[in-house]
């Protein structure tokens, strides 16, 4: 897990990795440093690197938020997700990796011992196209590259879905063909290993017939034949991930939960994990704890008595009325059953309004897994330091062995894949504590994983369809904690988990949950050939699910 970012502190490129609310991609390159068209392909290849892993952080906090991992700060979806707050992730995806992947590539002409370089670019590209695809639906790229083009039309979401197969498709070839005397490369994410690059481009072309297969009569069975090939991420060891460091200065290069949750004075002010999250890990299983919650989470206190004592303001809905539309098992109001006698301090989802409160060294925060944070052993004091745990040194999910388990359930129960439900989600749930419990070292294994796994085995006895998905989509959104991309996804094409807490200020026919995201304002404002979109309704091409109706907790 220390396989930490060297050549972060090695290159003038980046002076500091800044990490607050967002990720500001202006700040990471140095004004004075030389155009990008002038860099050599290794530290362009670096750059794409480091932008696809901050892209993915940014995209997946969002995502986090609207899938309840993450409290959204923000009355609406559409306050939530602002366009303004879009312009950053996209200027990662086209300025960054997809801009430095073009020159890459033709800079390879005239140099082709880098032909692994241009490889792990294209690669990390079509992820990236996949994402943008996945996020906004329609986007520029057959023209966005073109500086000619300085108002680059969109391109429909399945053309684009195709360029990212075609690309991967070709990657996988040129592995195969490696002259041995290419160039090694400084490879952040698997260490030079070929076989993991492979088994990552199966996985992503897995993802896209996962994905897809709503709209292709044919990606079932595509699916199927990569999963008999076995040569896909089917264990931890090659799990896809972007690793931060414990460097806290020039750059800083710590993850950004962690620099928002281990302050001198604790919490950032508006840092919140949600109660649906909190909840469902708590409580749903039949009141049998998830054992990830002691990875994922930190309490800084043992319990405490909302309304009452130090913090008797600290909790401002404790003495609110329940929104009258609270009526599902998931809206629990203000905290979730055993949560003050246990520690656990989260938010309730959309709750801007009722404002921030002083509970800085009270809430429960970010663990060490993902964000490197603290162990939570019992012994629950503030973490009001910045060097705590594992000092920032986690990551950013990606791409998981776990995720594709969960695929495989969802298609074996409805869609005629390969293999039982009930194994691929079991299979998919250890995968999960056992790549959590990897971040302390020196532990045995958590303690409840078995009686956890045993009353998901009991829910899912002779439990209907429906009732079955629920427990995959309530397990998809948990192992998922550190990246909703692929929850968000998943919530898109099946409605699982349903039961999400509502938006605190719900209102389902003027703030409908977003469908896709909003062009970011910049693009609108610069480029008339991306008007910006009527609401967030518009599905992508994947999402053939009712307009309404569909998403039973909006």
């Amino acid at each position: 897990m220390k396989n930490l970012l060297k050549y972060f502190l090695s290159i003038s490129l980046f002076i500091s990795l800044i990490s607050c609310e967002t990720t500001d991609l202006d700040m990471l390159v140095d004004p004075n440093s030389i155009s990008e068209e002038d860099m050599e392909i290794p530290f362009l290849l670096n750059n794409i690197q480091v932008e696809h892993g901050l892209f993915y952080q940014e995209t997946g906090r969002m995502t986090s938020e609207l899938m309840r991992q993450n409290s959204l700060w923000g009355d609406s979806y559409r306050d939530g997700i602002s366009v303004s707050r879009l312009d950053t992730p996209w200027a990662q995806a086209y300025r960054r990796i997809l801009k430095n992947t073009k020159l890459v590539n033709e800079k390879v002409v005239a140099e082709p011992k880098f032909i692994r370089h241009k490889i792990v670019a294209n690669i990390l590209s079509a992820n990236t196209l996949i994402t943008l695809v996945d996020l906004w639906g329609d986007v520029p790229y057959s023209e966005a590259l073109t500086e000619a083009i300085q108002a680059p039309k969109i391109d429909s979401g399945a053309s684009v879905y195709q360029t990212a197969e075609s690309i991967l498709n070709n990657a996988l070839q040129e592995l195969d063909n490696i002259p041995v005397d290419a160039f090694a490369f400084n490879d952040i994410y698997f260490n030079g290993n070929v076989n993991k690059w492979k088994a990552l481009i199966n996985t992503l072309k897995l993802k896209i017939y996962y994905q897809t297969r709503l709209v292709d009569n044919n990606a079932v069975s595509k699916f199927n034949a990569i999963i008999a090939s076995n040569t896909y991420i089917s264990s931890n060891s090659g799990n896809f991930f972007f690793q931060w460091n414990e460097q806290l200065l020039n750059p800083n290069a710590r993850h950004p939960y962690y620099d928002t949750s281990y302050t001198s004075a604790g919490v950032n002010g508006s840092l919140y994990i949600g109660n649906t999250l909190l909840n469902m890990m708590r409580n749903v299983n039949n009141g049998v704890k998830d054992p990830r919650m002691a990875y994922y989470f930190y309490r800084q206190r043992p319990s405490f008595t909302p309304g009452s004592g130090p913090v008797a303001n600290a909790l401002p809905c404790w003495n609110l009325t329940i929104p009258s539309h609270y009526t599902g098992p998931a809206d629990t109001f203000c905290t979730i059953p055993n949560g003050p006698q246990e520690g656990w301090w989260g938010r309730d989802h959309s709750t801007s309004n009722v404002g921030i409160s002083p509970s800085f060294t009270w809430r429960t925060t970010y663990g060490v897994y993902p964000a490197g944070g603290k162990y939570d052993n019992g012994v629950n004091v503030p973490n009001n330091s910045q060097n705590l745990g594992l000092n920032g040194a986690g990551i950013t999910p990606i791409l998981l062995a776990s995720t594709v388990d969960f695929w495989r359930a969802d298609l074996a129960l409805n869609h005629g894949g390969s293999g039982s439900f009930e194994t691929h989600l079991i299979n998919g749930y250890n995968k999960s504590v056992s790549f959590t419990s990897t971040f302390v070292t020196g532990l045995t294994p958590p303690t409840g994983v078995a009686a956890y796994e045993n009353e998901l085995i009991n829910r899912m006895n002779g439990a209907s369809t429906s009732d079955k998905m629920e427990v995959w989509g309530q397990q998809y959104l948990i192992s998922t904690f550190g990246n909703g991309n692929d929850s968000f996804n998943a919530y898109r094409l099946t409605s699982y988990p349903r039961n999400l807490q509502k938006l605190f200020f719900w209102n389902p026919e003027t703030d409908p949950f977003i469908r896709s995201f909003l062009y970011p304002a910049s693009e609108v404002a610069a480029n008339p050939n991306v008007p910006q979109k009527p609401n967030v309704a518009v599905r992508v091409f994947w999402d053939t699910n009712p307009v309404n109706g569909f998403l039973i907790n909006n």
